[in-house]
Formats: C-alpha cells, sequence, structure tokens
C-alpha cells in the first residue's frame, strides 16, 4: 500500500460523462434507496479519470456480492489500462452527502486490493443533483480520499465533471435509457445490459 495518505486528496478527479450518468441514473432508478457502484478509470500520475461506473446494488453490499460482481466487472476490463478504481454512493436521504458506514468499509476493501494508488470514493449529493440536473449547481459529485485514519472521509476539491453531462443525463433519462445495477441483472433484469451499458454510451457520446 502506498506510505502516503495525503497522495489521492492531491490528485485531480475527472469525472467523464458516462460516468456521471451512469451513477446519476443508478440513483434515479433505486430513488428510495441508497446504491452503490464500482467506478472505472485510469490513473496516472496527477489524475484519475473515471470515464465508466459499474452500478452494483441497491441494498447493503454482502461480501459474496461484491466479490462476484466486481469479478464479473474485471473479466469485462480485461488487462488494460483501465481499471476499477474505486467506489460510489448515493445516500437515501437527501440531506446526507457524507461517506456511509457501507460505503467506507467498501472503499478500504478496494484499496486493499491494489498496491498502486489510494481508491477514491464518490458520494452523490442528492440535494445538489436536482440542481445540476437543472443547470443550477455542479457541486453534485463529492469526491474523499484516505485521511490519516485511515478512513475514506479526507474530501478531494480538484473534482472536475465532463462539461455537457448533466444535459447528456437528462436526455438519456428523458429517453428512458435503462441503468440497471447487478443485483437488479440477478434478480430477472437478464435481458437488458447491466455493465458495460452500450446504450447509455451511445446516448450520452
Amino acid at each position: 500500500q502506498p506510505t502516503t495518505t495525503t497522495m489521492t486528496k492531491k490528485m485531480k478527479i475527472v469525472v467523464s460523462k458516462k460516468a456521471f450518468a451512469s451513477m446519476t441514473l443508478h440513483a434515479m432508478h433505486h430513488v428510495s434507496n441508497a446504491v452503490h457502484g464500482a467506478l472505472i478509470g485510469i490513473v496516472t500520475k496527477e489524475t484519475i479519470e473515471i470515464t465508466d461506473a459499474a452500478p452494483i446494488c441497491h441494498e447493503t453490499p454482502s461480501k459474496t456480492l461484491l466479490d462476484t460482481s466486481l469479478a464479473m466487472v474485471q473479466a469485462q476490463l480485461g488487462s488494460g489500462s483501465v481499471e476499477i478504481v474505486g467506489w460510489y454512493t448515493a445516500p437515501e436521504s437527501n440531506n446526507n452527502a457524507a461517506p456511509s458506514p457501507v460505503a467506507l468499509r467498501v472503499a478500504a476493501n478496494l484499496d486493499a486490493m491494489s498496491t498502486e494508488f489510494e481508491s477514491v470514493l464518490i458520494v452523490l449529493d442528492n440535494e445538489q443533483l436536482g440542481s445540476m440536473l437543472t443547470g443550477k449547481s455542479s457541486a453534485a459529485v463529492k469526491a474523499f480520499g484516505k485521511d490519516f485514519g485511515n478512513q475514506w472521509m479526507e474530501p478531494i476539491k480538484d473534482v472536475t465533471v465532463e462539461g455537457d453531462a448533466a444535459t447528456a443525463t437528462t436526455s438519456a433519462y428523458k429517453s428512458k435509457i435503462p441503468v440497471l445495477d447487478f443485483v437488479d441483472h440477478l434478480e430477472g433484469e437478464t435481458s437488458l445490459e447491466w455493465f458495460p451499458n452500450q446504450a447509455l454510451a451511445k446516448s450520452v457520446a
């Protein structure tokens, strides 16, 4: 593991349209539940570029669920430069934008799997999300890195969401592009795409 606990917090986080749309539409599909998913991206010396997100569940994830879903995501990614770089969550409550104990636990577990970089945790601010989708705010994505207590509670200030992500997400929502998580997939919606979501990628391109 990295010996410098401030490495991630000094890095820049860039969120693509596809990743933002995946996270947001996942949260909107399960509006009454907290949702969780994996962040997919490319890590360079100064930047974590989040290129996609893999929706995992709308419940507290068990170890078996995590192991199975992440293995399937990794199989889709192969052995290239794109990899699982962190975790995202959208809380159940509109007035809560802090990392939950569940999200903190998963972020720590993912971090233990990597020796090259610290994983990042993204929390969607539901209250700000509504404003962002109507063009009134751009602060819906909160990123966190590891603090000195080895918890993912240290805010990362340099977070950029691709310029027209909100517009593209709103368009995909109006077009009824399905964004399902792994649990939806297991519960019978196997005829629809889970990950990668090619329909969403085409919609936001």
